[in-house]
This record gives C-alpha cells, structure tokens and sequence, in this order.
C-alpha cells in the first residue's frame, strides 16, 4: 500500500499498469494441471484479459474497509485464469489517494518489486520501459540447456555425495522429544528469560 502524490491521476495510473503488465511477460504467467501429462504446465497469456486495475471511492473508509478491498484484490488471483497481479487506487478525495498492489507470490519476490515499482513510477510519467532483458522463456530454455550440458554433468558427483553423506542437525538434548509442544516450551522459556 503507497500514499499517492496529491493530485494523482487515475487514468494514467491504469495506463501505466497496462504498460508494465504487458512489459513484464512474468505477471502473464499462467498455471494449469495437464491430467494426460499428469504435470502442471505453465504458460504465457500473450495479454491480460483480467481486470488488473481498479478505482474504490475511499473518502471516508476506514482502515479495515481498505484492508478487505485488498483481500479481496488478493484472493481473486488465479494462477490459472489470471490475473496475477491487481491493482486498487483509493480515491480519497482531497487527501492524497493510496494505491495497493498485490501480485501474486509464484511471480514476484522480493528484488522484483524495486523493478515493478520503477517501471509504474516511470510508465506513469509517460516515459518509456526500458528495454527487456531475457525473457522468463529464455532463461528457462537456456537454464534447461545447463542442466543437461557437460559442464553440469561433471559437478553431479559432487552433489550425490552431499545428499548421500547425510548431516545431522545438532541438539541441544539428543534423544529429547521433537514435538510441536516441545518448540512452544522451548520459546516460552527463551522469552521468560530473556528480561
């Protein structure tokens, strides 16, 4: 959630959004489960069908009625119909307006929202995105080529030994219980403790 500029305007913010949805083939991606492959399979939309952004006349909403609007923004992602992201500006008004964007987590870490943010920020202002890098599909391809190279083959017996060699995780009370209950002890007394 983002507190707007004054006088932000709503139809170049859904211009903007249109432009990084349709730059950014990852928030197209879309999840279905093959019953002939017996596998998931994912694809690209070739453009978002989905509403993605939406206007709520917030003046005088509470905090709770913004956060379900969200929730509902976020629950109505569909990894297999799309969309994967969604966009809400509350229109507070002669307040500054807010904007929640919620993207759905198979599609967006951490990094990539300073790049979906950028690219809003710039979109808006009329600029243009910069160029694409490799595509997901690309990089995919590319990966898959990698992973059957030589040069990932000769690294292979290295990894089987790290998985058949097993490591233990050190105790603090070997042959204690491992229980849920345990943990909840455990932290109840590192807490009392800790004054």
């Amino acid at each position: 959630m983002f507190e707007l500029a004054p006088g932000a305007d709503a139809s170049a913010l859904a211009r903007a959004v249109d432009a990084v949805v349709a730059h950014h083939d990852a928030l197209r991606i879309r999840f279905a489960y093959d019953p002939a492959q017996r596998a998931w399979v994912q694809h690209n939309a070739p453009a978002e069908e989905g509403d993605v952004f939406s206007v709520v006349d917030a003046v005088g909403m509470v905090e709770a009625q913004v956060a379900e609007r969200m929730t509902l923004a976020q629950t109505s992602l569909s990894l297999a119909d799309g969309p994967l992201i969604k966009v809400v500006y509350f229109d507070r008004g002669e307040e500054p307006g807010w904007l929640g964007i919620t993207v759905h987590h198979l599609v967006m870490d951490g990094v990539s929202w300073n790049v979906l943010l950028e690219d809003l920020d710039s979109a808006y202002r009329g600029e243009r995105l910069p160029a694409k890098t490799t595509s997901f599909q690309q990089w995919a391809e590319k990966l898959q080529t990698y992973a059957t190279s030589d040069k990932a083959r000769a690294q292979l017996p290295y990894w089987t030994e790290q998985v058949e060699s097993g490591f233990a995780v050190p105790v603090d009370e070997p042959g204690g219980a491992n229980t849920e209950a345990d943990q909840r002890c455990a932290a109840g007394r590192a807490v009392a403790g800790a004054g």
